[in-house]
């Protein structure tokens, strides 16, 4: 069997992205989110949620062998791994060649997409409506932001994020207002970029960087002077992406209160002062469990943690680390009496 019959036949609804991508549910975690991705022409493997890597860059048929037998081996598929090239060769050089043949797509917004600041006359889209503005979403920024929505399609029953840069679309974010979704964020292919950059001719020196589209626009209304607000939209920032925010003389990073966003949190502040950035992050609170994104926040709050950040140091990593792990720890143990409790 060979790697892509082998991911065929164990991941349900594969995700398609062109090149070899695809993104699937990890089977090493507990991600039902399409984070791993699996590349079926290079054998390169990476999960964004739980960081499972496999790949081998020297050769392509060693590298879809261990990648293929470490999913084999999570999904009991004893059947051996088959060979399907007629030549091995280094990683790079198929990537560069799968990158010629990929073909160019024109990104646009969904066939179904409307807008949600001009007259609704439909029941699903004043239900899309109200989901926004029970979420704290103004008026005035759904317009700002040209948030839509779909009712129909791929995107359908969803409000539509549209991510722009200089005025070209980069891609969209998803959401479900309807709360039957199986996955609430459905989102274009490919490079969002950065949610909310302003072109360098109007930046601010300061930056406030959050991890997600209402996370940004619930900062933006405590309306903070003298900063920009910009969401991450993913677990990885690219070098082009790195290179804009180091045009911000000080740049506040917020740390979600789990294993993830500290992770992140921690890496975007080491690439970021590398690059001569200051940098301060909003530490998650010492009781990690009753602590919450800034989309959660009124403006009060917000407010008072962006003033409370810190100057990122070795020793403001290993705090935040350390409160997470402690958070586990409780959750853990809190699960285990319960379990016996019941027995």
């Amino acid at each position: 069997m060979t790697l892509e019959e082998l991911v065929n036949a164990v991941f349900e609804d594969v995700q398609e992205r062109g090149g070899g991508e695809v993104y699937v549910d990890c089977c090493f975690c507990d991600d039902q989110k399409h984070r791993l991705g699996i590349n079926v022409e290079t054998g390169v493997m990476h999960c964004f949620n739980c960081e499972e890597k496999s790949g081998d860059r020297e050769s392509v048929i060693r590298s879809k062998r261990k990648t293929y037998e470490k999913i084999a081996e999570a999904t009991s598929i004893t059947e051996p791994f088959t060979v399907d090239d007629d030549e091995d060769v280094e990683v790079s050089v198929k990537e560069e060649t799968l990158k010629k043949d990929k073909p160019k797509v024109t990104l646009e917004l969904p066939k179904a997409y409307e807008p949600l600041w001009k007259e609704i006359n439909d029941r699903d889209g004043r239900k899309a409506l109200r989901y926004a503005l029970d979420r704290g979403v103004t008026k005035e920024q759904i317009k700002h932001h040209r948030i839509g929505f779909a009712c129909a399609g791929r995107y359908a029953f969803r409000i539509i994020f549209p991510v722009y840069y200089r005025q070209s679309l980069h891609g969209f974010v998803c959401r479900d207002f309807t709360g039957d979704a199986e996955l609430k964020y459905l989102n274009s292919y490919g490079d969002k970029g950065l949610y909310n950059l302003p072109s360098k001719k109007i930046r601010n020196t300061k930056a406030i960087l959050v991890e997600g589209v209402f996370d940004v626009l619930a900062v933006e209304r405590a309306n903070i002077k003298g900063y920009d607000v910009i969401g991450c939209l993913g677990s990885k920032l690219k070098t082009s992406q790195y290179r804009r925010l180091s045009t911000y003389n000080k740049v506040v990073i917020w740390a979600e209160p789990d294993h993830a966003g500290v992770d992140g949190t921690i890496k975007r502040a080491k690439a970021l002062q590398k690059l001569g950035v200051k940098v301060k992050v909003v530490v998650p609170d010492e009781d990690v469990e009753t602590d919450t994104d800034p989309g959660a926040m009124d403006a009060n709050e917000i407010k008072r943690r962006i003033r409370e950040s810190v100057v990122f140091t070795p020793g403001i990593a290993n705090l935040m680390r350390t409160r997470i792990a402690f958070s586990s720890k409780r959750f853990v143990k809190r699960r285990h009496n319960a379990e016996n409790a019941k027995k």
